[in-house]
């Protein structure tokens, strides 16, 4: 499976002078810092936005990429509405595919459920 590394520079080699192959991977190993990864942020890497991509992965590097099984459905969604070919989903599954995905159960509906309730309270969205 190839790493972020090489996908981004398959994808969009303008940008693979940011990635070097001396640079850490995206993905990390025990004991370093867990990031759960929102969709915004997975969508603008895949998809290279010139402005937040080359942001999102200088602050991400060296983390443990984590997604919600959220993520995975709305950018799975994303790609169905867009009538992407088989290339393009091959893409996104290998990108993916370098995730870890946090799955839903009690605690996490309920913690997610606080977490938006008091942003709403704070003004936030």
């Amino acid at each position: 499976c190839p790493t972020f590394e090489t996908l981004a520079s398959e994808c969009r080699p303008e940008v693979a002078h940011l990635i070097s192959p001396g640079q850490p991977k995206l993905r990390a190993t025990s004991g370093v810092q867990r990031l759960v990864v929102d969709t915004d942020v997975a969508s603008f890497i895949f998809k290279w936005h010139p402005v937040f991509a080359p942001r999102y992965v200088r602050i991400i590097r060296g983390a443990e990429l984590i997604v919600s099984f959220m993520t995975l459905a709305e950018m799975r969604q994303g790609a169905l509405d867009a009538n992407w070919g088989q290339r393009k989903w091959d893409l996104l599954e290998t990108y993916l595919a370098d995730f870890s995905v946090l799955t839903s159960d009690n605690l996490l509906c309920s913690t997610w459920a606080q977490v938006r309730n008091e942003s709403a309270r704070k003004g936030a969205r």
